[in-house]
């Protein structure tokens, strides 16, 4: 079944959790696509796990988004801790752990779904506020070190496979170790390099009989 705002609407209606994994190509979504999670998001988090910064902030996607508010394409908000703005926050610190602070997220939570948001990411914030939040609305909530009181949950999918071990956050959980396979296959590849045996026959193309003959006698091979 397609994936849809409606769809997913209806997921938090009816109580199905919604799946979230970040991606940024063709081959990685397709692989999350077929594994059956139920949205893809193309985050500012590729300036750190893809262009290598130390955080989102060089990630500038204005036309972008003035191009998607344009086409008429749902908008996914963003509240808590939001890395844009990383400098005002004194680093990547847990939002909302005061009585005032979280009161005022609940309010914009609130004015982002009356300004037509179709869901909104809560990031870094106690899993009660993010409960409460997903309660006072009606379109979904997908957590990121929010607890699991949201509609849904999503991760960078470099930090859930294992590919990231630098500064990872602590509601990150590990499924898999995809690195250690990685590395197992690109060591395997630099030791036949080395010695030879790669490419090995049944990797190599192969002349004519009659065009290799002639083209030995050419060149005197």
């Amino acid at each position: 079944m397609k994936n849809t705002v409606s769809t997913l609407l209806q997921q938090k209606q009816s109580g199905d959790k919604i799946t979230m994994l970040t991606a940024y190509d063709y081959t990685t979504a397709k692989i999350m696509d077929e594994c059956g999670v139920n949205a893809i998001l193309v985050g500012d988090s590729l300036g750190m796990v893809m262009l290598g910064y130390e955080n989102t902030l060089p990630v500038t996607i204005c036309e972008q988004i003035r191009a998607i508010v344009n086409a008429s394409i749902p908008v996914v908000a963003h509240l808590g801790l939001t890395p844009q703005s990383v400098n005002v926050f004194g680093g990547f610190k847990v939002q909302g752990k005061t009585l005032e602070k979280a009161k005022k997220i609940v309010e914009d939570a609130v004015k982002i779904q009356e300004a037509g948001a179709c869901a909104v990411v809560l990031e870094g914030i106690p899993a009660l506020l993010a409960q409460t939040i997903t309660e006072c609305l009606t379109i979904p909530t997908i957590g990121i070190g929010a607890g699991n009181g949201c509609d849904g949950q999503v991760l960078v999918y470099q930090d859930m496979l294992g590919l990231n071990t630098d500064n990872v956050p602590q509601f990150v959980k590990q499924f898999a170790n995809v690195k250690a396979v990685m590395c197992e296959g690109i060591q395997a590849y630099i030791n036949e390099t080395k010695a030879g045996t790669f490419p090995s026959e049944e990797h190599t193309y192969k002349l004519p009989e009659d065009v290799r003959a002639s083209l030995k006698e050419e060149f005197n091979l």
